[in-house]
């Protein structure tokens, strides 16, 4: 087997490619964790406004002594 100054400059290239792509796509999976997280928070705020309506609505029952 011969050693290919085109081949190992190919292998270069591509190896270089490779990280980019990597980076990259560690870069968009680990955005896609954090808006997970901030539609979490932003859903449990709407929870809790939700919760003060209603419990604002509640009639307030007096419980005799």
């Amino acid at each position: 087997m011969a050693i290919s100054p085109f081949g190992g400059f190919i292998l270069l290239l591509s190896s270089i490619a490779g990280v980019v792509v990597g980076v990259v796509f560690s870069r968009i999976a680990a955005e896609f964790i954090l808006i997970v997280f901030r539609i979490n928070e932003h859903l449990g705020a709407i929870r809790d406004q939700g919760q003060m309506r209603i419990e604002a609505h509640l009639p307030v029952v007096m419980q005799r002594p």
